[in-house]
């Protein structure tokens, strides 16, 4: 039996998945219907792939970010975690000295967007589920990750960026004091009005 429930839902997964064509309402009677649950990393390439392909969607996430502007366009993006070291700055309060360390960290979803000119942009998200948790120093090492990728051939030269947390209002408020470390914070309410998987009940 509980191989079949598994069977079940991955196959409604997969349809929601590849139905949005076919309208909003179809995708809502089949997430009601099976109970779906995505985890972190589908929606990571849902959001992804959106930012990628629906164009709507683009402009009104930008909008959301420092980079509202029709000049943008995307360009290249990942959502397998890109990972690496960087040379991590931050304070001891033990010692009440700034202590500098190399530290291995990833951003969920790296975005990069060109303008009418050429120059390229980065979003760094950082995507939460409500049951979610950062670990130590994951928020401190968005920005400080984003900049030493600035102008790397690996990330497309981007030359500047903005780091966005996207979690559900209640993550959003039981982690206020880190969530605030972020340049900008979308809900996932706010998102699942665009794209129904995040109006889903995420594991």
């Amino acid at each position: 039996m509980k191989k079949d429930l598994s069977t079940v839902i991955n196959h409604a997964k997969r349809e929601v998945l590849q139905i949005h064509m076919r309208g909003i309402h179809v995708i809502r009677y089949v997430l009601r219907r099976y109970m779906v649950k995505f985890t972190e990393k589908e929606l990571d390439a849902v959001l992804s792939n959106a930012l990628a392909t629906n164009t709507d969607f683009l402009r009104w996430f930008l909008d959301q970010t420092k980079f509202k502007s029709d000049y943008y366009k995307y360009f290249w993006s990942r959502s397998d975690h890109p990972w690496g070291t960087i040379n991590f700055e931050r304070f001891d309060a033990q010692t009440s000295r700034v202590v500098f360390e190399k530290r291995q960290s990833e951003t969920d979803i790296l975005v990069v967007l060109e303008d009418q000119r050429g120059d390229k942009v980065a979003l760094h998200i950082e995507n939460k589920l409500s049951d979610g948790h950062f670990t130590e120093y994951q928020a401190e090492m968005y920005p400080q990750r984003a900049k030493q990728w600035m102008n790397k051939d690996k990330f497309k030269n981007y030359t500047e960026f903005q780091t966005i947390l996207v979690a559900p209002l209640l993550f959003y408020k039981r982690n206020i004091d880190k969530a605030r470390l972020f340049d900008c914070y979308i809900s996932h309410e706010n998102i699942g009005k665009h794209l129904t998987e995040f109006t889903a009940r995420c594991t």
